[in-house]
C-alpha cells in the first residue's frame, strides 16, 4: 500500500513545524532563565555631580549577580560583601592571561584550598571603573568572578530592599 506522496509531505512538514517550534521556545525561555540567574547583564549607571552610581536587582536565589568587564572581556560577577577579595576561576584567568604571581592557600567554606596571587588592569561595572586590582585565582571556582572587599571597599554602597546600590566618588 502506497501513501500518498502529499499526505508524506504534509506529514514532513508537521514535523519541521515542530521541530522549528520547540527549537524557538528552547532559545525563548534560555533567554527567560538567564534573565532570572542575571538581572544585570547590561548594568547601566547615572553620572552625578562628583560620582557614579549603579544599582543592581537581586537574582531569583537572593544574590546580586552582574555581567561587567575584567581587561575588556565581559564577565559574570558575583557581589560578595562578604568575600575579602576579588576570585577568579582558573579558565577565566587563562583566557585572560592573567600573570601567577605567586601561590596562596585560601581557608573558604569548603575547605583549605591553593590557588594564586595576579593582578587586574581595569575591572568594570557600568560606569564604575577599578583599576590595578589585586585578585586571586582558584581552581575550582564554579563562577567566573567573585567581587568582594578589595574592590567593594572602594565603593559607598547600600542595600534597599532587592536593589544594591553601588556609588564610586571622585576620580573615576
Amino acid at each position: 500500500m502506497h501513501q500518498d506522496p502529499n499526505q508524506r509531505m504534509g506529514r514532513g512538514m508537521i514535523w519541521v513545524s515542530m521541530i522549528v517550534a520547540l527549537g524557538l521556545l528552547t532559545w525563548f525561555f534560555s533567554d527567560v532563565i538567564d534573565q532570572r540567574n542575571n538581572p544585570n547583564s547590561n548594568v547601566q549607571g547615572v553620572v552625578l555631580e562628583n560620582a557614579v552610581e549603579v544599582s543592581l536587582q537581586r537574582n531569583r536565589y537572593g544574590h546580586y549577580v552582574a555581567t561587567g568587564y575584567i581587561n575588556d572581556q565581559s564577565v559574570d560577577f558575583l557581589i560578595d560583601t562578604g568575600a575579602t577579595d576579588v576570585v577568579l576561576s582558573s579558565s577565566l584567568a587563562d583566557e585572560l592571561d592573567l600573570q601567577n604571581l605567586g601561590p596562596i592557600t585560601m581557608s573558604t567554606a569548603n575547605g583549605v584550598s591553593r590557588g594564586y596571587i595576579t593582578r587586574i588592569n581595569e575591572l568594570r561595572l557600568g560606569p564604575i571603573v577599578a583599576r590595578n586590582i589585586q585578585a586571586i585565582v582558584a581552581p575550582n571556582l564554579d563562577l567566573e568572578v567573585l567581587l568582594g572587599m578589595t574592590v567593594l571597599q572602594q565603593l559607598d554602597w547600600q542595600q534597599q530592599g532587592d536593589q544594591l546600590i553601588l556609588r564610586q566618588t571622585g576620580d573615576y
